[in-house]
């Protein structure tokens, strides 16, 4: 015996009318609920590769047992660098962060921490340090710092060299270059910043990314230094500190508070603010359907 199928009766035009605005009102409730965890989502990410990974961080705080006395075959030798208050040096009275640093006293005090960057790859690198300048006017008094190649290929760093005719500048170094070197191969380029006594803020950007190939950056307190873009790409996993040069008359100033970060690539930028326009067109889409599904 057949079973008799019950014919399907069309909703009324009232029912079907309240169906539909209950599916739009739902599709945009849906809507809603979503673009906010996709906005979210992507500035979360943007934050993220924006600040850069970090890779190394010390306050020194905790003593030196992240340094050691820069030892590298045919260099001179080098003398570790003074572990001081700097909250009680009348010299220093003042440091960004915590009360320990490191004072330059000898013209042979060089550190040197080496980075591991097994993990990151290729990465660029974007290096900071506060160092309290103490207007030391003798002739190559100071290289703050550097970060260079295993072998000393590539050396990106700042100076405080006196010059006749340039005497009150900060100089930055980029060791090796693509072309022809003005600098007749010391590396130092004068900016166009002035020293002033007390802490300052020195920056260098390692770009190594396809669309920044041979660049770096260097900033002094937040203001571009150089801007050089025909920089030896190198592997750079070594951080110095000092100037290790016992030829040298002086060193003096104190360094504090160091950190080095991984640059993120720009790829990794972009796909972080595709996520932005993404969520605003699946907020139109949604909000299209549910327009259609009223009318």
């Amino acid at each position: 015996m057949s079973a008799t199928l019950e014919p399907t009766l069309p909703l009324s035009p009232t029912i079907e009318h309240r169906l539909a605005r209950k599916n739009a009102t739902f599709s945009r409730a849906r809507a809603r609920s979503i673009l906010p965890c996709l906005l979210a989502a992507g500035f979360c990410i943007l934050a993220a590769v924006s600040r850069g990974q970090t890779i190394f961080h010390d306050e020194l705080e905790a003593g030196v047992g992240n340094w050691s006395v820069y030892a590298y075959p045919g260099a001179p030798a080098c003398t570790p660098m003074s572990y001081v208050s700097t909250a009680s040096d009348l010299n220093a009275n003042h440091t960004p962060g915590g009360a320990f640093g490191f004072k330059l006293t000898s013209a042979s005090d060089r550190m040197v921490h080496d980075l591991d960057l097994s993990s990151y790859g290729a990465v660029g690198l974007h290096l900071s340090l506060w160092y309290y300048d103490s207007m030391n006017m003798s002739s190559g008094d100071f290289e703050a710092f550097d970060l260079r190649s295993p072998n000393n290929s590539q050396i990106l760093g700042f100076a405080t060299r006196d010059y006749p005719d340039r005497p009150n500048l900060y100089w930055c170094r980029v060791l090796s270059v693509t072309g022809t070197d003005p600098t007749g191969g010391s590396g130092y380029r004068a900016t166009t910043i002035q020293r002033t006594l007390g802490w300052h803020c020195l920056e260098i950007y390692q770009l190594r990314d396809l669309a920044h190939l041979h660049t770096a950056d260097f900033y002094v307190d937040g203001v571009l230094a150089l801007h050089e873009t025909d920089v030896v790409d190198a592997a750079a996993n070594r951080l110095v500190l000092g100037l290790g040069w016992s030829g040298n008359p002086s060193q003096t100033g104190y360094v504090d508070d160091i950190t080095v970060q991984a640059v993120p690539e720009p790829s990794v930028l972009v796909l972080a603010l595709a996520g932005i326009p993404a969520a605003a067109l699946f907020r139109r889409v949604t909000s299209a359907r549910a327009r259609r599904s009223e009318a």
